[in-house]
């Protein structure tokens, strides 16, 4: 079928068998046919129900997305019957955070999530589950790692326990570990607690020098760690250097020069060696030649 035909059949009142063969049809093409005319209003329900049941899932996905972030979406949704909301949320848990590059619509996800902690928990529960299967994965898109960072610190530090053990870290687990543990002790505290993720634990010391991380620091530091692993482990989830690197190296300098503690502030000898340290390490490197 022609995509002119395939929009015929999805927005006009023929029988099923025709809409049913009309969908198989569309994936023949770019998921942006089948987005572009949900979104639109144009679909009737009985036609959304059957794109949801799509036998190609990025089909469904792309029904799922555009229901929800159409022009239409707020009179689209809150008319969904319960067993139809209840398989959007089921696709969109489903989703990758990128797809295919015939879809340009992926960033939809990431507002979808934000929208919906609970849902946001959901998907991130799935996406690590898939992860531990050895399923496909995708890089995350910054607007889902955004809506994981949006998520309560709470819900964050529970999610820790779905991170699947015995694996090694690279840059897609670690940028939605990092977004689950940065700004959230508590949660860098249960990873570290999870001695079958020991490949993974150098993460919750992963980002930027702040008061934040150096509370991430000072549980690492009761926890066994000494010093020179937490820098190392900081410098280590750094995935791309900002500036030169002796720019990049001197901010580091900076940031730990400003968390030099004063005598009377709380665990001040650990904080100290871990600045000096920090500092010694930074400046070894931004001095080599």
């Amino acid at each position: 079928a022609a995509p002119t035909a395939i929009q015929v059949a999805l927005v006009h009142p023929v029988n099923e068998k025709r809409k049913r063969f009309a969908i198989e049809q569309a994936s023949r093409y770019p998921s942006r046919l089948v987005y572009n005319r949900v979104e639109s209003g144009a679909v009737d329900q009985p036609t959304l129900r059957l794109l949801f049941d799509a036998p190609d899932p990025e089909i469904a996905q792309a029904a799922a997305m555009a229901a929800a972030a159409g022009a239409q979406d707020d009179k689209q949704m809150a008319v969904l019957p319960p067993e139809m909301r209840a398989r959007w949320r089921e696709i969109v848990v489903g989703c990758p955070s990128v797809w295919s590059g015939s879809s340009d619509w992926r960033g939809y996800l990431g507002e979808i999530l934000e929208g919906d902690p609970a849902l946001c928990a959901d998907w991130v529960r799935y996406w690590l589950k898939r992860w531990d299967a050895g399923g496909e994965n995708y890089e995350s898109s910054r607007t889902v790692l955004e809506a994981i960072r949006g998520l309560l610190a709470a819900v964050r530090t529970a999610l820790i326990a779905n991170v699947p053990a015995e694996t090694e870290a690279n840059r897609l687990l670690g940028d939605v570990i990092l977004c689950l543990v940065t700004g959230n002790a508590e949660a860098a505290a249960a990873l570290l607690d999870r001695p079958e993720c020991s490949g993974l634990h150098h993460l919750a010391l992963a980002g930027n020098i702040s008061a934040e991380w150096m509370e991430r620091a000072l549980l690492a530091m009761e926890r066994g760690w000494n010093p020179e692993s937490i820098v190392q482990a900081q410098h280590g989830g750094v995935w791309a250097l900002v500036g030169t690197p002796i720019q990049h190296y001197q901010r580091r300098i900076d940031e730990l020069e400003a968390l030099r503690p004063g005598p009377s502030q709380r665990k001040a000898d650990r904080r100290l060696q871990i600045v000096e340290v920090g500092i010694a390490f930074y400046q070894a490197r931004r001095d080599w030649k």
